[in-house]
């Protein structure tokens, strides 16, 4: 592999070139280490007998297939969607092994499903696996000139999700896990907790925040990485906001939440740093069956018991649609029926 240095009007590029075996790829990087890391993947994946580039053969296997959708699409996703991935190709690798793409079947999909369904996957796992093949056979089917009939994947029958799981924290049991977060020896746990809760942030999102997006005179933050890939704004209580007044430093700049320093986990997933303190917080508290991420119930479902609306809700926590939102209204109950009251006499 090689990597030049390019100079141009915009600024400096780096593109790096692999030949083996008489295929002959580059890509563009704007970074030196992005190119070769690039490199590296794309000679062992040539070397090991896989295809990169134009003109893939016609029987292309399934082997090839996903170590070429690895190279190529995967890296346009989010990292933490990438880890992902590379453990589900594993299993499709597994199950499919060097079967050429135009020899599975629907039939092999329904096969695949049930041996991931007898080994105890949840349908929901079962069913992003299945989408993972999906794109494999699109890719290859409209990007990579494979003469394929039809997508097994998208064509088999996918398992039925279950209902999504809701659990968020009464406003006493709110008050008991922050009071055991103050005594936690993680000093950072208390005002992340707290600001998940007051903002509804993905995990990960609060976790991995910098001074940079925060700014705590107009009570808002800036999210310009997030899972939907569209920068959110996400204000600030006032409650939120003075408790990230407390900590701020004199410079501020890095992290928030996390030190200067972490590990290559933790900077791919930034609420891992938490997850023990957070454990052992829950674990003295009493209360079970929550996760994480039920932060995110907990600021969404007091939202719409203090009568926010579900559009105003849905473009806090960043969902594109109002259906995410739709599993909380039942807590509207009451509130509904007080409201029809105010008019229990018209007519009479």
């Amino acid at each position: 592999a090689t990597i030049r240095k390019i100079q141009r009007k915009r600024g400096v590029v780096y593109r790096a070139e692999v030949c083996v075996r008489r295929q002959r790829v580059s890509r563009n990087f704007g970074r030196r280490s992005e190119a070769a890391a690039w490199a590296e993947e794309v000679e062992a994946a040539l070397l090991g007998g896989g295809y990169v580039g134009e003109a893939p053969p016609r029987d292309m296997t399934f082997v090839e297939a996903a170590r070429r959708y690895e190279l190529e699409v995967m890296p346009r996703h989010r990292p933490n969607t990438r880890d992902r991935e590379r453990v589900i190709l594993g299993h499709l690798v597994r199950f499919f092994g060097p079967r050429p793409l135009g020899s599975i079947t629907v039939a092999d999909m329904a096969d695949y499903r049930r041996a991931r369904e007898r080994a105890g996957k949840a349908a929901a796992t079962v069913v992003q696996e299945m989408q993972i093949a999906s794109g494999i056979f699109e890719a290859a089917r409209l990007e990579w000139g494979c003469d394929l009939r039809g997508n097994p994947a998208r064509e088999a029958r996918k398992p039925a999700r279950p209902e999504g799981r809701l659990r968020f924290l009464t406003g006493i049991e709110a008050r008991m896990l922050l009071d055991v977060c103050c005594e936690s020896d993680n000093k950072m746990l208390y005002p992340y907790i707290l600001v998940q809760m007051h903002t509804g942030m993905r995990p990960s999102e609060g976790a991995g925040l910098t001074w940079e997006r925060v700014d705590l005179e107009a009570r808002r933050i800036e999210l310009v990485e997030t899972k939907s890939g569209r920068p959110r704004r996400v204000p600030l209580t006032r409650t939120a906001a003075e408790a990230l007044a407390r900590i701020r430093p004199r410079r501020a700049s890095g992290y928030v939440f996390l030190p200067e320093r972490v590990s290559a986990t933790v900077a791919r997933r930034p609420s891992l740093f938490f997850r023990r303190a957070f454990s052992t917080a829950l674990r003295i508290c009493g209360i079970e069956d929550f996760r994480l991420h039920d932060l995110r119930h907990t600021a969404a479902s007091h939202l719409l018991m203090a009568g926010v609306d579900l559009r105003t809700i849905a473009e806090i926590l960043g969902h594109s649609t109002l259906s995410m939102l739709m599993r909380y209204t039942h807590l509207l109950d009451d509130h509904t029926r007080a409201a029809v009251d105010r008019i229990e006499g018209l007519g009479l």
